[in-house]
């Protein structure tokens, strides 16, 4: 497996993963939008399947990642994904530590998100156009919670509804500045329906029949009620449940959790 960062002209950060001899013969490119913290590692890559291996994947760095303290916004999220399919279409990408230019990429192109990657994502889609877009999957999608609300919301309600723990919150409101503001349940769902004031989930036009929803039935972070508001932007025939997907793979894990 071939393993490479690249940055793009405007200052983005990806992890590139790739059997093929050259990125060129590669048969389609994901873009693996993660949860915020956490990122799909090396090890990660090189366990999938032999028939996932005429793919290449890139693991997006967001703009303002949390390594770089955490200044995350809705539109600085969602804006990294729009400039990350822009520079692989135009071949922007350069090697980070060689600065050879990468090719232009013209075959299909997928983007995958996780956990907390699916608002960015979804977001996204209204500055895209469909027809560059082949497919799009959310993997055990969650809502975004900004720093204020996490320090002040009563732990329990985060617990009831979310099936986190105080340690989780605790560890999201230390980097966490002005994400998104979610006062309550109804609110949350009010946004994953697309009927809050200030819009947080939007579906670009021509993009809802090309996605997929995926939830693992073992996953105790994604509610059922959350999970099925986001179904409702797409369609029910979209959401699949599996045995061994999402949180459930410890994806986020105790000793990410106590850094």
């Amino acid at each position: 497996m071939i393993e490479q960062l690249l940055v793009s002209p405007d200052g983005l950060r990806v992890h590139l993963y790739y059997w093929a001899q050259d990125l060129g013969s590669v048969d389609g490119v994901t873009v693996c939008v993660p949860g915020i913290p956490n990122y799909p590692d090396k090890a990660y890559f090189k366990s999938l399947p032999e028939a996932l291996r005429n793919q290449a994947f890139m693991v997006l760095y967001y703009y303002g990642y949390w390594l770089s303290a955490g200044t995350f916004s809705v539109q600085g999220t969602s804006q990294s994904i729009v400039d990350c399919v822009e520079a692989i279409r135009a071949g922007g990408f350069k090697d980070a530590f060689t600065d050879k230019q990468l090719v232009s990429f013209t075959g299909p192109l997928s983007l995958l998100s996780y956990s907390f990657g699916a608002n960015p994502l979804a977001r996204a889609t209204t500055k895209l156009e469909a027809s560059t877009i082949d497919s799009i999957s959310f993997v055990a999608p969650l809502g975004l919670v900004n720093k204020t609300q996490l320090t002040t919301v009563n732990a329990s309600v985060i617990d009831n509804f979310y099936s986190y723990n105080a340690q989780f919150t605790q560890f999201l409101a230390r980097g966490y500045e002005k994400v998104i503001r979610l006062e309550n349940k109804d609110e949350l769902y009010q946004y994953f329906q697309g009927e809050h004031p200030d819009g947080l989930v939007e579906v670009g036009e021509g993009f809802a029949e090309k996605t997929t929803i995926y939830y693992g039935n073992k996953d105790k972070m994604v509610s059922r009620p959350l999970l099925e508001q986001f179904a409702a932007l797409f369609s029910p025939q979209q959401l699949r449940t599996f045995e061994d997907i999402g949180h459930s793979k410890h994806l986020i894990t105790k000793a990410l959790l106590k850094e």
